[in-house]
């Protein structure tokens, strides 16, 4: 998602190899790890806590977009790579986790 509406699933090799990964092993665990967000998730600034919504909004359209498009179920999902937690996001991404299991 280079963009706010730009829901690409098939851009990048992670899809292949998460789907060859579950051939060799139908039981192994997926995990998805942010390590950058684009730009629009800040609303231009390099800090997506800033706007807890939207970048849960992100992580979990990617969540979705692994089942609805691949057929891939992502077990964990990590908080961002290398950068310090923000409680409330975590929050908030539990919220919109639990909301979009519901449909």
């Amino acid at each position: 998602m280079h963009y706010g509406d730009d829901e690409n699933y098939f851009r990048g090799y992670e899809w292949w190899l998460m789907k060859e990964a579950k051939k060799r092993n139908p039981n192994i665990t997926l995990i998805g790890l942010p390590w950058a967000f684009p730009g629009w998730i800040g609303h231009g600034e390099n800090w997506p806590y800033d706007f807890p919504d939207v970048t849960a909004y992100y992580v979990v359209s990617w969540i979705m977009g692994a089942k609805q498009y691949h057929d891939l179920d992502i077990d964990y999902i990590g908080i961002w790579n290398e950068r310090a937690f923000d409680i409330k996001y975590i929050k908030v991404l539990r919220q919109t986790i639990d909301r979009s299991e519901e449909h």
